[in-house]
């Protein structure tokens, strides 16, 4: 048998399954991958990082299973920012496109007061850096738990609501849906003063048209809505997003 490499290609005779699997993977192209935008604009950075940003020290921002958020300060300005930082590959798969769309819809939102602004993109070998506005209050969530002398206050929650409904609101006449919208990702830009909201995380959005479906269960089990609830396991969690936000005010 003639070896892959003595040719740059085979013949389909001569390919086995899983040359071809890894082949149809590679030549993907955005159309084949349903929901996401195309390449964005903004000029992605091959030089290291650490040359225009230092981490900060402390704890984390935020993580999830393939991302870590870390504050960074820009070397130059001294300014404060979010560095969310993004493996390419996800459980052997090439994740880039996916992290594309993320960059392309914050440059659709660029204008969106209530959607966490993107600075720069910078890009390694095995990672893909978003550069994005520092939300300095944090989660609302944190506030959603907190104690009474330190809960929303009826006429903040008002303000916040909406802000939020507003953000979703332009988000879904440009037919983005975020499909993960809870309230870790919501965040605000100081906590004292109470400052105003900034909608992040738009890993798992798609674009949805008129007319279109979307036939995946998406986002995190424990806010998903109350229709999807009895497909779920944990179905004594599907209130929370309902029930953390209006009722964590003091009169």
């Amino acid at each position: 048998m003639i070896p892959e490499e003595s040719y740059g290609v085979m013949e389909k005779c001569c390919r086995t399954p899983r040359t071809v699997r890894r082949q149809q993977m590679e030549e993907r192209k955005p159309h084949d991958r349903p929901g996401l935008l195309g390449e964005p604009c903004t000029p992605i950075q091959s030089q290291p990082f650490s040359s225009r940003y230092t981490i900060a020290p402390g704890h984390e921002l935020g993580r999830g299973k393939f991302a870590v958020v870390r504050k960074c300060i820009e070397k130059e300005t001294e300014k404060e920012f979010a560095a969310k930082i993004m493996r390419k590959r996800r459980k052997g798969q090439d994740c880039r496109m996916e992290i594309l769309h993320e960059i392309a819809v914050l440059e659709l939102a660029k204008d969106n007061p209530w959607v966490i602004k993107l600075h720069e993109v910078y890009e390694t070998a095995t990672e893909m850096i978003l550069v994005l506005e520092y939300a300095a209050g944090g989660e609302i969530f944190n506030q959603c738990i907190a104690e009474r002398e330190e809960a929303f206050k009826e006429k903040d929650v008002q303000r916040l609501m909406r802000q939020i409904l507003r953000g979703i609101s332009f988000l879904h006449r440009h037919n983005v849906v975020h499909l993960d919208l809870k309230p870790q990702n919501i965040l605000l830009t100081s906590d004292r003063p109470l400052g105003n909201i900034k909608i992040v995380d738009f890993g798992l959005s798609r674009i949805v048209n008129n007319n279109e479906e979307l036939r995946e269960i998406m986002g995190t089990p424990e806010y998903v809505g109350k229709s999807l609830s009895c497909t779920l396991s944990s179905v004594g969690f599907s209130w929370q997003w309902s029930d953390c936000i209006l009722p964590s005010f003091s009169p």
